[in-house]
């Protein structure tokens, strides 16, 4: 991003505020604050479109437009000679990203979306300086731009200025607790105190880095991962990114049916993996390929009996009971409670049907038949 430098502005000291000024200023305010509050839904509307439309995962975007009080009470600390052009943040955007790069990621965004008012747009990491640890985050100033001016939506708005805030998750607590007069972080403080806060200051710019460097290695590893064959799978450790690759090879085989990205469950099922991986490391599981082996013969024979396909939870669970039920249901502690009748014909081969029963029941689950009945004995 191109250094960012920001006009200094009129202090109080410099600009007495007259009556005149005042009425001048509650003028203006009145007659732009309902397009302002309009900005505030069109610019928000936008941003939150472009992130989307770019990939650029973020916790939230928010918008505010100054209240009269809040307005004027800037005013009267500035007295800006030209409203229009050097009252900026009259409405406010924040974007609060996750991690560095996608603070970086969404600065672009906004200079493609919006025309950008360099003079009065501010990077504040960098004006602290190397030595100075604190409130990080960078201002923009825009507009929404003069192609947007034909547009009948945004009549009268294309010329409004606005603020875009864009810091991380991070770096908006460290802003929300230094800003909150209940806790005083922001004030003139004593030296040791001052020094204890510039530590733990740092610590979140060195978590910022950190996280950000984390997600780059798991990025990293889950490239690897996908790239490797599954021979070269079996001795790999059983986690999210190993265990997914797995059941891809499982869906390949026909072993399993993916899950269509249509289906209202497919968000829930992408979460599958990491549940799944650790109900297999609770069972006493540390490789791929001691995943694999207990994909029996014998187990392969009895899901014949199956009269639907899998998808790979349920497979993986069924392994797991196949091989010892009690075991799974000691160590995994699973949250279901319900077992479908094609696990229960397949695991009745071994275990029995009025036994499986039992099990179930002992471990405060049931089965249901293809009806979606409760089974009990007399259903056997």
């Amino acid at each position: 991003m191109d250094r960012i430098t920001r006009r200094p502005r009129a202090s109080a000291g410099n600009h007495a505020i007259g009556e005149s000024n005042m009425q001048r200023f509650h003028e203006w305010f009145e007659s732009k604050y309902a397009d302002h509050q309009r900005l505030a839904v069109a610019a928000t509307s936008l941003v939150q479109t472009v992130l989307r439309r770019k990939g650029i995962p973020y916790l939230n975007v928010t918008a505010r437009t100054k209240t009269a009080e809040s307005a004027a009470a800037k005013y009267k600390k500035t007295c800006y000679a030209n409203l229009d052009r050097e009252f900026t943040d009259l409405t406010g955007i924040r974007i609060i990203g996750y991690l560095p790069k996608d603070i970086r990621a969404a600065c672009e965004a906004i200079r493609e979306a919006f025309e950008v008012d360099e003079e009065n747009t501010s990077d504040r990491s960098t004006s602290l300086g190397v030595d100075r640890i604190g409130y990080r985050s960078i201002h923009f100033v825009c507009t929404l731009g003069t192609h947007r001016h034909p547009l009948p939506e945004y009549e009268g708005l294309s010329e409004l200025k606005f603020e875009v805030q864009i810091r991380t998750v991070l770096q908006h607590a460290w802003a929300e607790l230094a800003h909150d007069r209940s806790y005083k972080l922001g004030r003139a403080l004593p030296l040791e105190l001052q020094r204890k806060l510039n530590l733990y200051a740092g610590l979140l710019e060195i978590a910022d880095a950190g996280f950000e460097t984390v997600a780059h290695e798991i990025n990293a590893y889950r490239s690897s991962i996908e790239e490797r064959g599954m021979r070269q799978l079996h001795s790999r450790g059983i986690d999210e990114f190993s265990l997914g690759a797995y059941v891809n090879s499982l869906e390949i085989n026909h072993e399993v049916v993916a899950s269509d990205e249509s289906d209202d469950e497919f968000e829930v099922e992408k979460d599958m993996n990491t549940i799944l991986a650790y109900e297999l490391r609770a069972f006493g599981l540390r490789t791929v390929g001691e995943i694999e082996k207990l994909y029996t013969k014998q187990l392969k024979r009895d899901l014949a009996v199956r009269t639907k396909p899998y998808k790979a939870a349920g497979l993986l669970r069924t392994m797991l009971m196949h091989n010892d039920i009690h075991r799974y249901f000691r160590k995994c502690r699973p949250d279901w409670t319900i077992m479908d009748h094609d696990t229960f014909r397949i695991l009745s081969q071994k275990y029995g049907g009025a036994r499986l029963l039992d099990i179930l029941k002992q471990n405060g689950a049931f089965a249901i038949d293809d009806h979606g009945q409760v089974m009990d004995n007399d259903a056997l």
